[in-house]
Parts: C-alpha cells; sequence; structure tokens
C-alpha cells in the first residue's frame, strides 16, 4: 500500500510552491540595503529542510558569469533543483510511513556496514541543519526578517533532532536488543 508516499509528495511540492509564490508578492520592507526573504519562503525552506541541500547541488551551476540556466516557468534552477529535493523528501518519509503502516519493517539482528554507513550520513545532515537553524536563532536579523528567521531555525532544529534521534535510537536499539554487531566484509 503507498498512500503516503504518493500522497505526500503531491501535498508538499504544491505548499512549497504556494509558500514560494506568496514569497515572490511579499511586501519588502522600505529602505533596506541588504537582501531580504519573505517568512513564507523561510517557512517553505523550514518544512522541507533537508531538500534545501539540493539547492546547494546546483548553486555552482548558477553563479557563474558565462552561462545562466534559462528560467522555467518563472522559476530559476535552485528554486526548481528545491521542488524536486521536496518531492524526493516527502516520497521518503511517505515511504518509511507506508513501511511502518503495513508492518514490513525488517529489523535484522545485525547492523549492516551500509546501514551504519547510511545512518551516519542522516547524522551528518540533522547535524548540518541543526547548525543551520541554531544560526537564525543566533542572527536573528539576517536575511531582514527576524519572524522567518526564528520559525525556520525552529523547524530546522526539529528536523535536525529528527535526522539525528531516529538513526541513533535505531542503532542502539539494535545494538543493545540481541547480539548483534556490525557486519564486516570477512563474515
Amino acid at each position: 500500500m503507498k498512500r503516503f508516499s504518493l500522497l505526500l509528495p503531491a501535498l508538499q511540492v504544491p505548499l512549497a510552491i504556494a509558500l514560494w509564490e506568496m514569497g515572490r508578492f511579499a511586501q519588502v520592507p522600505r529602505r533596506l540595503d541588504t537582501l531580504y526573504s519573505p517568512t513564507s519562503t523561510m517557512v517553505s525552506f523550514g518544512i522541507n529542510a533537508p531538500a534545501v541541500f539540493f539547492r546547494a547541488l546546483v548553486f555552482p551551476l548558477t553563479r557563474g558569469n558565462l552561462w545562466r540556466p534559462p528560467d522555467f516557468l518563472g522559476f530559476e534552477l535552485e528554486q526548481l533543483a528545491f521542488f524536486v529535493g521536496v518531492g524526493i523528501l516527502w516520497y521518503v518519509v511517505g515511504r518509511v510511513l507506508d513501511r511502518r503502516r503495513s508492518n514490513k519493517l525488517r529489523i535484522p539482528r545485525r547492523i549492516t556496514a551500509g546501514e551504519l554507513v547510511l545512518n551516519l550520513l542522516f547524522v551528518l545532515l540533522g547535524l548540518a541543519i541543526l547548525l543551520e537553524g541554531i544560526q537564525g536563532f543566533r542572527n536573528p536579523g539576517r536575511w531582514n526578517n527576524r519572524l522567518g528567521n526564528y520559525m525556520e531555525g525552529t523547524l530546522f532544529v526539529a528536523w535536525s533532532l529528527v535526522l539525528i534521534g531516529i538513526p541513533v535510537l535505531r542503532l542502539a536499539k539494535r545494538k543493545h536488543g540481541g547480539r548483534s554487531s556490525v557486519v564486516t566484509p570477512i563474515e
């Protein structure tokens, strides 16, 4: 049953686009000599914090003087990459929920090397998101939007707790739940 893996991306991608569009038409405070980011855009980033890294993947392609990718439907390449990341993020979240709902989560007794690496990557992603979330609290005037920074920072910290907490708890549960150990290539 693939309810959530289809439903969540179908809801979250249009929501991210709608929040982005709201940000396009937000009134920019007058007399700003630095960049401004609307609250709705920052909330969209916060709700979809792991997808923000998809923007970083195309960032080198968008910051050159020689060639600039064309806009598509009014969105730049970085924005499109973010929306693709939103779809992928919520598909993965939906898939996990679908598997949980159908009780098809197999929990082997041993921790494989691949699983250990994947969990480590999630923890590192969670730490990066945590640092970005803390930055929003340390520098609330960034992007000339105090409320937006607090909201985005809160959502980033929440995502970081999930991305750090779940893999750590899963590995600890397996390690202490049985005679599990990390599988080495020799075994």
